[in-house]
């Protein structure tokens, strides 16, 4: 959970930065390069990324359930057993 909160304080930090600059210093704000604004929107996206592997890395149940539904989505045949999803 600490790598998930961390995660989310890195990847969200640029934004409320930016949007207290914008408030409080809108010449400052102005003046900011456009790429600038571009990787602050994508560390955002990257967060939204970043949650569903992390949840997969750390949290067994999550890496459980999500083999069981992959298992499921690849074979066409539900009746069908995977033998190395059978037992998960």
């Amino acid at each position: 959970m600490i790598t998930v909160l961390l995660s989310f304080f890195v990847c969200w930090t640029p934004q409320f930065v930016f949007v207290w600059m914008h408030a409080l210093a809108v010449d400052l704000a102005a003046s900011l390069p456009y790429w600038l604004i571009l990787f602050v929107l994508w560390f955002q996206v990257l967060n939204c990324a970043m949650n569903p592997l992390l949840y997969a890395i750390f949290n067994e149940s999550f890496k459980k359930g999500f083999k069981k539904v992959i298992c499921r989505c690849l074979s066409w045949d539900h009746n069908l057993q995977i033998p190395h999803c059978a037992n998960s």
